[in-house]
């Protein structure tokens, strides 16, 4: 049988078998995958027995061929009645992908805070005039803050350069490469100063010197690299906030922008030229509150493009459980997710299924690996915490589509008459609400 088959026969069993109410036998489940807790396994569980009804939708789809021959980890938690709902394997550790963005974004979130903001700071030297340029490491810099920093200059009476322009460039180290990064990979440029997310900040700055009447031969233009003096006085400040970066980095699950957050993260500590180890032991100290015997993971980077990144479904359950019972970090973290069949990298998945605007998630591809982590509405309006881990597949699609299977099977009312939350997500507590137009 084919997984196009295995596929559609899945969708069948649960939209049917919940409609019209089918008592079938359950299928065996796998041997080691909790799907407990069910009294009498043998009978269908009552419609109003909403966790066996899900515990048993799931499990059916664990027979699927795909599973013969790949691996698999996954884990439900139902934030609402604050119990684990269903596992398989949630204590493997399993490469994230770009689910890692959820750590590092909620990590951020919380260690940062919601209002931080990514700073690119003009300066100017008394003794010689010369400026100075301290980097933000800020992928949204564009022309607009290039324009300011020219205003600034000419508005400071500088009208010609005697000195290089000095680049502070101590916010983050001078790796150009992350950890484990694959050298024929589309990586981001990880440059302290960049220009709309590119490495060619030199070159923007030395035309919008020359549109502000600042003249820049090749005499005259020349940078160096080194510290900020300690004399130097702010003639401008450009800021970007993190919300701002956390959008396109979650939607879109942009590289760059999860790397620079993770560089935030490092330099947070205030050590200059700050790198991996700083960055790995904040996310580490927040994934440890998140779930303290949490002890087999690895951080490489932000963005999960690293093959040395391994986390397990249970420590991303927890990032998701931690993040929804903090208002801030719940708030800042929901409206940048996917959400199913709507915007992101999840647009163009389960339209017209039951899954549709039910699913706000991050999804996470690399080779081999397809990864969802995020939250469901279940049709008895409990909210859903999961993470699906498929390893070892030779087409990301046949993740996708189990993926897909099992968002149906969390959303699927058991009857017709069961709620229809279209456009509801979940929410910490009663009295907070969440706007999810974009």
């Amino acid at each position: 049988m084919t997984l196009r088959l295995s596929t559609r026969y899945a969708l069948l069993l649960i939209t049917f078998g919940t409609l019209f109410h089918i008592h079938a036998q359950p299928l065996p489940a796998v041997s080691d995958c909790n799907t407990a807790a069910v009294a009498d396994s043998s009978t269908m569980p009552r419609p109003a027995d909403y966790p066996s009804a899900l515990r048993q939708r799931v499990d059916s789809l664990l027979r699927l061929p795909l599973l013969e021959h790949s691996q698999l980890g996954l884990c439900v938690y139902d934030l609402t009645a604050d119990s684990l709902l269903m596992d398989c394997g949630q204590h493997q550790c399993l490469r994230p992908a770009s689910c890692q963005k959820v750590i590092t974004a909620a990590a951020a979130i919380e260690t940062l805070g919601s209002d931080y903001r990514l700073s690119t700071t003009l300066l100017m030297n008394p003794a010689d005039s010369s400026l100075v340029i301290r980097a933000g490491f800020d992928p949204l810099f564009g022309a607009d803050d290039m324009h300011a920093f020219a205003d600034a200059i000419r508005q400071a009476g500088i009208s010609t350069l005697k000195a290089p322009v000095t680049l502070d460039c101590s916010i983050k180290d001078t790796l150009r490469m992350g950890w484990g990064w694959c050298w024929d990979d589309d990586n981001p440029p990880l440059s302290a100063l960049l220009f709309n997310g590119r490495d060619t900040f030199v070159k923007h700055l030395r035309t919008a010197l020359s549109n502000a009447g600042i003249p820049t031969p090749d005499s005259a233009f020349s940078v160096c690299y080194a510290a900020t003096p300690p004399e130097a006085r702010p003639l401008a400040v450009r800021t970007h906030t993190l919300q701002q970066v956390l959008q396109p980095m979650l939607k879109r699950s942009d590289n760059l922008m999860a790397e620079v957050v993770f560089y935030h993260l490092a330099a947070h500590g205030g050590k200059s030229f700050a790198g991996r180890k700083e960055a790995t032991d904040a996310i580490t100290s927040f994934i440890r509150r998140a779930l303290p015997q949490a002890k087999h993971f690895q951080i490489a980077d932000g963005s999960g493009l690293s093959l040395y990144n391994y986390t397990t479904p249970e420590i991303l359950v927890a990032v998701l459980r931690r993040a929804w019972h903090d208002s801030n970090l719940y708030t800042t973290l929901l409206p940048a997710l996917p959400i199913m069949g709507k915007d992101g990298t999840l647009r163009r998945r389960c339209h017209g299924q039951s899954a549709q605007h039910r699913i706000w998630a991050k999804t996470g591809t690399v080779e081999g690996v397809s990864t969802l982590a995020g939250y469901a509405m279940a049709p008895n309006g409990h909210q859903l915490a999961f993470a699906i881990m498929n390893q070892g597949i030779r087409r990301t699609r046949d993740g996708q589509q189990f993926q897909d299977l099992v968002c149906n099977a969390l959303t699927t009312p058991l009857r017709t008459t069961d709620i229809e939350p279209d456009d509801m997500a979940p929410l910490p507590k009663d009295d907070c609400t969440t706007d999810m137009e974009e």
